[in-house]
């Protein structure tokens, strides 16, 4: 087996840093008008606490920012990590293994973690449904969500086409590597160009399938996991992009591209930001409509700007992170190794906490805190102790051995 070259450590953290935004989105929502309770099904319910003693519609701004580009810039870092993994497990090791990672925590999110979370609604209803009535009968009748971990069925899905690809066509698969890594370090103006069309027609047909007259086509795209998403394709695409740079990581050409498309911090800032002003100028409807993407006018998000957001803010976050942190720091790297454990058990965690503080009679800020750093400490404690766990279950069997 080849030995994995050293990792960027700035892209570790950049992951983190995402995770980080996204449970904060998370646990924000229960305090904003967004989040309703449906009081006649509560398994239907828009989410799954709604704090009315606070409520600040302010919080949605988290959403807005985090909404157009983290979970595309999340499946491009791990579409870089791909090649790397493949290179040194083989192809068949390496899908063995990331069935494990990613599928056994699917599972869990899919079979306890989910409906767990989904019926803190029926708490808060008139309507009282037993736990193991809700469990058993009612969760996994009908249309079956799971809440984040449809993150993790979509990167399952990404990763076995594009390991299937290799393993099919490894000749093709590798020449379109290169031509697109040529293409980065000498004309990355058409690069930036492909990500901005690619943002914009993904965009365009996610939300042409929002459409109810596509629900039966969103119900096979979800597999056994109904979710409904319109930046599937966006996330495709980062996805495969990463994919195509990650197999020079390692190499000296990873470099070339590095300096070809993330060297420029502040012009990508400048250009996010001019966007955002566009955003915030330009006049949003109610109505909905094939053309709009979004109907609510408090998150600014509109079908001209988020696609161009979605591209102008991972480029402008990548270049920032690897220019300003890019050092090695034991705080860092702890949380990122436990960043993956963070996003799956930090939902139900959120959730849990958001409803014991419904009676507590403090800032809605306070509240927001309170619930964030317990999603985050106590997911992160989880890491340790699971790690513990296979510390000593590994000197076991090393002892054994002897």
């Amino acid at each position: 087996m080849n030995r994995s070259p050293e990792r960027r450590l700035y892209l570790d953290y950049l992951r983190s840093a995402l995770i980080l935004l996204i449970v904060l989105e998370h646990v924000s929502i229960a305090y904003t008008s967004a989040a309703k309770l449906n009081f006649f099904s509560c398994k239907d319910s828009i989410w799954f606490i709604a704090d009315p003693n606070a409520t600040e519609d302010l919080l949605l701004y988290i959403r807005a920012f985090r909404f157009p580009f983290a979970i595309p810039l999340l499946f491009f870092i791990s579409g870089l990590f791909l090649d790397v993994g493949i290179r040194r497990y083989g192809i068949a090791l390496y899908s063995l293994r990331r069935l494990m990672r990613v599928g056994v925590p699917l599972l869990v999110i899919a079979f306890i973690l989910s409906p767990l979370t989904h019926y803190l609604p029926c708490i808060l209803t008139w309507r009282k449904v037993e736990l193991s009535n809700f469990f058993f009968n009612e969760f996994f009748s009908g249309q079956w969500y799971i809440i984040h971990g449809w993150f993790l069925w979509m990167l399952l899905v990404f990763e076995a086409i594009a390991v299937t690809f290799r393993a099919l066509f490894g000749e093709t698969y590798a020449r379109i590597g290169r031509a697109a890594q040529r293409m980065v370090v000498k004309k990355p103006s058409m690069i930036y160009a492909l990500l901005f069309l690619c943002s914009y027609l993904g965009f365009a047909a996610g939300a042409a399938l929002v459409n109810p007259k596509f629900s039966v086509l969103w119900e096979v795209l979800s597999g056994p996991f109904f979710f409904v998403d319109i930046r599937y394709l966006v996330d495709f695409s980062f996805f495969l992009f990463g994919v195509m740079l990650g197999q020079a990581y390692g190499h000296e050409q990873f470099r070339k591209i590095e300096e070809a498309i993330f060297a420029s911090p502040f012009m990508w800032i400048a250009i996010s930001c001019l966007i955002l002003l566009i955003a915030w100028i330009m006049p949003m409807t109610n109505t909905r409509s094939f053309f709009t993407l979004w109907h609510d006018p408090a998150l600014r998000l509109h079908p001209i700007t988020t696609p161009a957001l979605s591209v102008s803010l991972s480029l402008a976050l990548i270049s920032v992170f690897r220019r300003y942190v890019n050092f090695q720091s034991a705080f860092l790297q702890s949380l990122s190794r436990a960043s993956y454990t963070i996003y799956i058990f930090h939902f139900i965690i959120c959730v849990w906490t958001e409803y014991i503080l419904l009676s507590s009679d403090v800032s809605v800020y306070l509240k927001v805190a309170v619930s964030y750093l317990t999603a985050v400490l106590a997911s992160w404690g989880l890491y340790i102790i699971k790690e513990g766990i296979a510390s000593r279950a590994k000197l076991s069997v090393t002892n054994l051995r002897r």
